[in-house]
């Protein structure tokens, strides 16, 4: 009978700890708070294309008329470059 008192109690303290960890103040750390912007970093700007529909139906996809929960598809590019 002391299981469901004891689960309670471990469910109660995670709980307290979760939110004393969460209310934590600043944290000192070496890197600057804002990006640092200079000449010397590379700038990559990709403009959104001005036909995206029939770019998509050119490659063979068939859009949808609106946005589903159910069955959610959508596509991610991940760029990175090389530290120098």
């Amino acid at each position: 009978m002391g299981t469901p008192l004891t689960l309670s109690r471990t469910i109660a303290v995670a709980c307290v700890v979760l939110v004393a960890a969460s209310c934590g103040g600043t944290v000192a750390s070496g890197a600057p708070s804002t990006p640092a912007t200079g000449a010397d970093e590379p700038t990559l700007l990709w403009p959104a294309p001005s036909d995206p529909l029939e770019r998509t139906v050119d490659a063979g996809l068939v859009p949808a008329q609106k946005e589903f929960l159910i069955n959610h598809v959508h596509s991610h590019l991940d760029a990175s470059t090389a530290a120098a």
